[in-house]
């Protein structure tokens, strides 16, 4: 697995127990070679998981359904993502 600390950019909302964001993601390496099992290591914690969608906002497409794990702040990518992309991530986690 490809593990890398990207920049990351974003807004959260609390709605009860559930925080929703959207986060602007730009890798620092190479991410993904099998969906599900590469994740991006993001610099947050919290209680509980999430899920969410990502979208290549480079090449303008839907890479798919991303999770959240945030007891290890990491974000499991659903597919192939480039190193040098900017990704949007929409979702939400609960606390």
């Amino acid at each position: 697995t490809d593990v890398g600390t990207p920049t990351v950019a974003g807004r959260f909302r609390m709605v009860g127990k559930q925080c929703f964001i959207q986060v602007n993601v730009i890798p620092s390496t190479s991410i993904a070679t099998v969906a599900g099992t590469s994740y991006i290591v993001l610099p947050m914690t919290a209680k509980g998981n999430g899920e969410g969608t990502m979208q290549n906002i480079t090449t303008n497409t839907a890479v798919g359904v991303c999770v959240l794990n945030l007891s290890t702040s990491r974000l499991y990518v659903p597919s192939q993502v480039a190193s040098g992309n900017t990704f949007t991530i929409c979702g939400w986690f609960e606390v």
